[in-house]
Order: structure tokens, then sequence, then C-alpha cells
């Protein structure tokens, strides 16, 4: 995340997969998305403005870059998670006999973001089908299930309520 206003994610994906390489190689040019989960923007084209001036605060060298090709798109598809909805979605294991439900809406048993969480969920989906016939699963890999800070002493914090962090002494 970038910490901006409007601007989440910055993706270059001609330094990700081929064919994004192929077409920036073609055209002396970069791949690049630029995404916004909870944009307030009226419209794509201000959303496309916005992203792009703080991507310029960002990266200021990107402030004078030229557009060769430009897709614009703004959706309300993400779904949305209330603070506490822990355990209110459903798995991917259902009671109907064959059905199983995958998609970035879905309970798992992991840490994931949200595509991480889709194509995990198609994974537990495809996995529980290959037990049934008898198969071996495929390993499901994502990000650690533990945080940077887990493991650390909480202390309570000199100015008032709440919670800080101890830091351990580097010497």
């Amino acid at each position: 995340m970038s910490g901006e206003a409007t601007l989440d994610s910055i993706t270059v994906y001609s330094r990700l997969e081929s064919p994004s390489a192929e077409w920036a190689a073609r055209t002396g040019g970069s791949v690049v998305e630029l995404h916004s989960y909870s944009c307030g923007a009226p419209d794509a084209t201000s959303a496309t403005a916005r992203m792009r001036a703080e991507l310029a605060a960002l990266w200021p060298e990107t402030a004078d870059a030229g557009v060769v090709h430009l897709q614009e798109r703004q959706e309300a598809t993400a779904p949305a998670f209330p603070p506490g909805g822990a355990g209110s979605r459903p798995g991917v294991r259902t009671d109907a006999r064959g059905v199983r439900i995958a998609g970035d809406f879905v309970e798992l048993p992991y840490l994931a973001g949200l595509m991480e969480r889709a194509s995990m969920s198609g994974v537990l989906a495809a996995n529980d089908v290959l037990a049934e016939a008898g198969a071996r699963p495929e390993e499901i890999l994502g990000v650690p299930q533990r945080g940077l800070f887990a493991g650390l002493p909480v202390t309570p914090r000199p100015d008032g309520p709440g919670l800080r962090i101890a830091r351990r002494a580097r010497g």
C-alpha cells in the first residue's frame, strides 16, 4: 500500500510477466497498473488523474511520463468486509454434496489478501475434490501467519491508554 489518499497499489507488470515485457519492449514503454481499493472519485477519469498525481508525488520522475495506451476502469466489485466480520463469510465447503465455493469473499483458515484469498480458496476447493477422488492435495503457499511484531513484549503506553511495542536494543 502506498499510503496515499487514492493510490493503493502500483504494479509494474512489464517486470513481472512476459506478455507485458514484450509489449513494453515493442513500444518503448512500461505496463503499469495504478489501483485504488476504496476510491471516492466520481468517475474513472478523475480517479486516474488523482492516482497519477499521487504517483508523481511518490516518484517525481513519473510526472512527465507519456502515456502510450491507457485503460481506465472504475468498479465496485471488491467485497466489503465489515470490521469484526470474520466468521460471517461462507467457507469453501458447503452442505451440498459436490458444491464448493471459491472467490475473494470466501472465509479461509489462513491470513490472505483479496487476490490471494481468491486463488487459495480455489486451491482449497480443488483439494477437497481431489480428496474425494483419493488424490494428493496441491500445496498452498501464502504469507507468514504471524505478524512482524508477534512475540515482542507489549507494554502499556506511558502517555495513556493503548499499548506500544517494546523495541529490542541493537548492539
